[in-house]
C-alpha cells in the first residue's frame, strides 16, 4: 500500500503525525493539454515520455508535484499542484504561473 501514497503522506505517517493528514490548505492546480501528439505513431509512447520528462523538469524547478499524466485517444493532459506539503510556500500561486510558462517554453 505504501507505494501508492505520496511521499509527503508517508513522511507524516512515519513521524507519527497522523493529526496533520486531514488539514485543509490552499493549493495551486495546473491543467496542461499537450496538443499535437499523434497517438497512432509507432513512437507515441517514447514521445509522451519525453513530453512528461520536460514538463516534470519545469514543474519540479518550481517545487510542484505531478498528480496525473493522462494519455488517451483525444489528447495528453498533465494535472499538477503547487503548495502540497512539504513544499508549500506563500507564493505558490506565482510559482504556478511561472511553472506554467516554463512548461509552455519547454513544449515549444
Amino acid at each position: 500500500m505504501r507505494s501508492y501514497l505520496p511521499t509527503a503522506i508517508l513522511a507524516r505517517l512515519d513521524a507519527g503525525q497522523t493529526g496533520w493528514l486531514a488539514e485543509l490548505r490552499l493549493v495551486t492546480v495546473l491543467f496542461l493539454n499537450a496538443v499535437g501528439l499523434d497517438h497512432a505513431l509507432p513512437n507515441a509512447l517514447d514521445r509522451a515520455q519525453a513530453v512528461l520528462h520536460a514538463l516534470q523538469i519545469a514543474l519540479y524547478h518550481h517545487e510542484g508535484s505531478v498528480n496525473q499524466f493522462i494519455v488517451d485517444d483525444k489528447d495528453t493532459t498533465l494535472v499538477a499542484a503547487l503548495g502540497l506539503p512539504p513544499l508549500a510556500h506563500e507564493d505558490d500561486a506565482a510559482r504556478g504561473v511561472q511553472a506554467a510558462l516554463a512548461m509552455q517554453d519547454r513544449l515549444h
